[in-house]
């Protein structure tokens, strides 16, 4: 499907009474994309070594092992987390703006995780303390469940989860940011700010590339930037499908403006078939403050502190 009548699919889905909910049980029932599965736990677990190895070698590991850390946008499947369990973490809240996590989907994502994190070949193993047990269900909650991987889920957060200030050692944020509105962003990073602790760290992987096409690389993938902002906002943009439109330096901004100091910004630039895509690209005015390698960038990798003593 071409990316315009896939964004404008999303947009009239969106508007439907209950649409968002008959999204969701597509998903679930028809295409199978919330299944957990070895490939979507391997690509996870590797940003979860990401997350891990930036700790050990910046000798903040204490940050994930000691005290409470929180997942912002966790999603269908916690497999992060489960590993993070898996290294040593104590207490970890999970944040959703729908209530999307059952226990069954808990099971299948512990599974699914301990399927790579067994194999001797895998690159974290010697990282972990224990394995996550894989036990009945039995008909228990979903509190219950989570519970015995010390963690906890708040969804939608906004009116479940009371968060204290200066609470938190660390944030993660894997692969959701980009979908935030642009008008919430500085919103939303002035509400982690505030949870952190002096010294708190908020660590994200972003995709900055289109999100109505393939990940993969294809001549579309910059085609987002052709659009003005009214056009965006009126046809593409959904409950279903936001992507932000964010670039590198407008998170470095909404960070800063947020209060974070940033301690790394890593941006993967755009390789050569990138570039020779993106120079086929009609950018829109409303992106010519960037720069063509802001502009043309893949992916991005921050780390943000708030200031003050670092957590112990």
């Amino acid at each position: 499907m071409r990316w315009y009548l896939k964004g404008l699919a999303f947009k009239a889905v969106s508007l439907l009474p209950g649409g968002v909910k008959l999204y969701n049980y597509a998903q679930h029932n028809i295409s199978r994309s919330t299944k957990a599965t070895r490939p979507r736990a391997e690509q996870k677990l590797q940003i979860g070594l990401v997350y891990w190895n930036w700790l050990k070698q910046n000798k903040r590991t204490a940050a994930l092992t000691e005290g409470t850390v929180l997942d912002y946008g966790s999603g269908w499947h916690p497999t992060i987390p489960v590993f993070f369990h898996a290294v040593g973490a104590k207490r970890q809240v999970l944040l959703d703006v729908t209530a999307l996590l059952t226990p069954q989907l808990v099971a299948d994502t512990v599974a699914a995780a301990k399927q790579v994190m067994d194999d001797p070949a895998w690159p974290g193993q010697k990282e972990l303390e224990r394995q996550p047990a894989l036990l009945p269900l039995d008909g228990q909650s979903l509190t219950s469940v989570l519970s015995r991987y010390g963690l906890e889920y708040y969804a939608p957060y906004q009116t479940a989860y009371r968060g204290e200030p200066d609470s938190l050692n660390a944030v993660f944020s894997t692969q959701v940011i980009q979908h935030i509105p642009d008008e919430m962003m500085l919103d939303v990073f002035r509400q982690i700010y505030s949870w952190l602790k002096p010294g708190g760290i908020f660590l994200a992987t972003i995709h900055l590339t289109f999100q109505f096409a393939s990940p993969d690389t294809n001549p579309r993938e910059y085609q987002h930037l052709s659009i003005s902002p009214w056009a965006w906002k009126t046809f593409f943009s959904s409950r279903l499908m936001h992507f932000n439109r964010f670039k590198g330096a407008d998170y470095r901004a909404a960070l800063e403006k947020a209060g974070f100091r940033i301690v790394e910004m890593d941006i993967t630039p755009a390789n050569a078939t990138d570039k020779a895509y993106f120079e086929r690209t009609k950018v829109h005015d409303c992106f010519r403050h960037l720069s063509p390698e802001d502009a043309s960038a893949r992916h991005v990798f921050f780390v943000a502190e708030k200031p003050g003593a670092p957590t112990a």
